[in-house]
């Protein structure tokens, strides 16, 4: 049990420092992070189409049309992509901004349920779910009022990535969040019951 703690642990490190990474990649170097991503997706879009076709062509020996759909759509999009970014980036902004809602709901959720289990600092985690969801609903607000600026909505994605990864990295490095249980012994079995 232990083992499997620490590596929950080590992985929620990590996502929390991906996070801040990309928090701050999109506050200070937004043009060029802007471009890369659009041209690394793109890339790898058709990539992935070129090989559905290859697959299609020479799978077995035989024709197979229902790669070839695949391949045709993915390289169109892939391509999209590449020509024009600034709709795919806008469309990556929307998604980040539904994702702060989806987390913002999650961690309301979950601190309820770290409420239940009787576990200290709960609210934390409530704290952090209406920021998520204040944040995600911010960036919606932003887009209907004037959304032209695609440079001020991610750059606020950037801030909430930014403030996600410092709140978990907080959550997990400050807080004990185990509940509290204790260990007694009967006869011959282990028995754990909540204080």
């Amino acid at each position: 049990m232990g083992k499997i703690i620490k590596n929950e642990r080590a992985r929620g490190i990590a996502n929390a420092i991906v996070l801040i990474v990309v928090g701050i990649l999109a506050i200070c170097f937004y043009r060029l992070a802007a471009n890369v991503f659009a041209i690394a997706s793109g890339s790898v879009l058709i990539a992935i189409g070129c090989l559905y076709g290859l697959v299609a062509v020479f799978s077995f020996g035989l024709f197979d049309p229902f790669l070839i759909v695949p391949a045709i759509v993915l390289v169109a999009l892939g391509s999209w992509i590449v020509a024009d970014p600034g709709i795919y980036l806008y469309l990556i902004a929307i998604a980040a901004a539904i994702y702060l809602i989806y987390s913002g709901v999650r961690e309301i959720n979950y601190s309820i349920a770290l409420k239940d289990l009787k576990c200290r600092d709960w609210w934390v985690d409530l704290v952090a779910g209406i920021l998520f969801l204040i944040g995600g609903i911010a960036v919606f607000a932003v887009d209907v009022m004037g959304g032209d600026s695609f440079r001020l909505v991610t750059t606020f994605v950037g801030a909430s990535l930014l403030l996600e990864g410092i709140i978990e990295l907080i959550l997990i490095l400050a807080f004990n969040r185990s509940p509290r249980w204790k260990k007694r012994k009967r006869g011959d079995h282990d028995v754990v019951s909540e204080q």
